[in-house]
Order: structure tokens, then C-alpha cells, then sequence
């Protein structure tokens, strides 16, 4: 648990920093999360320590999280929501396989990507994600024929077993 001294000594270290680099840290833009066992009285006095640092409860920095609970399902589907309202606006449109796998590789997959290189996130979700891809690459399934988008549109029917 954080005390009074210790954040006057962080005080001191960030302000070593800036002597050292030359670069001011805007405190305005800082902030600090407490566990919820921390006293409002423990709170206040570090925040007063460190200038005035707000406390954050709950947000988001950069499109991430600041806060990550224990159930990463839930903490995470916001991205597969956000690539799968991503890939449903270009369903509507016939894309060749080339524009297809622009759209996939520059846009899609980089909204995964940039949370998985702060976060681990949870093997189901990726899986999800994954075939959200594979069905917008071949296509769409039309009863039990799948046609692929193309120039033009190519049916391909099930083989039916000859008994």
C-alpha cells in the first residue's frame, strides 16, 4: 500500500527525470489508480503528494482499457464487436480477393493486433475473430450453396453423396 513518503519520493524521481532528459511530464495528464482496499483519507494524501494527480477509476487510454478485471472475455469483446462492425460495413460490397485482403491485413487485423501487444488476450476470443475473417474472405453462404465475391459471383455447390 502506497504512502505519503512514498509518493513525494516518486515526486522526486519524476523530477530527476526531467533535470536528466530535459522533458517536462505534464501532470494534468496523469493519474493514478488505488486498489479497492485503500482508504478515501490514503487516497487523498497521495494525490496531494503528487500534485494533484487524479485518481482513475474507470476509462480508456489510446482505444485500451486502463483498467483490466479478471474476466478478459468481457473486457476484450469490445474489439471483436468493433471488427465485426468493421468487416459487416464491406459485406454489402463485391470485393476481388486483392481488396479483400487489403481491407483484412491493413484494417482488420490491426485493431487486434495493437491490444495484443499490451495485453494477452484470452485464446476464444481469437479464434472468434479468426473465423469472423475467414467467413468475410470466401464469402457468403446462401442455404447450402457458398458464393464467393468476385468480378463476378461464383457458386459453389456441396458434392452430394451417390448412394
Amino acid at each position: 500500500m502506497a504512502t505519503r513518503e512514498e509518493a513525494k519520493e516518486i515526486m522526486k524521481i519524476i523530477n530527476l527525470y526531467e533535470k536528466a532528459s530535459g522533458q517536462s511530464i505534464n501532470l494534468d495528464k496523469s493519474s493514478v489508480f488505488f486498489g479497492k482496499n485503500t482508504s478515501f483519507v490514503l487516497k487523498a494524501e497521495v494525490c496531494t503528494a503528487l500534485e494533484n494527480v487524479i485518481e482513475v477509476i474507470e476509462g480508456s487510454y489510446l482505444g485500451l482499457r486502463t483498467v483490466v478485471s479478471r474476466s478478459k472475455t468481457l473486457v476484450f469483446k469490445a474489439i471483436k464487436d468493433r471488427v465485426v462492425s468493421r468487416i459487416e460495413s464491406w459485406k454489402n460490397k463485391f470485393h476481388s480477393f486483392a481488396s479483400k485482403e487489403v481491407l483484412l491485413k491493413s484494417i482488420a487485423l490491426a485493431m487486434p493486433i495493437y491490444v495484443m501487444s499490451y495485453f494477452k488476450i484470452t485464446v476464444k476470443l481469437c479464434k472468434d475473430i479468426e473465423s469472423t475473417l475467414a467467413n468475410f474472405w470466401w464469402g457468403k453462404r446462401i442455404g447450402n450453396i457458398k458464393c464467393i465475391d468476385s468480378s463476378g459471383v461464383k457458386c459453389l455447390r456441396p458434392k452430394v453423396r451417390e448412394s
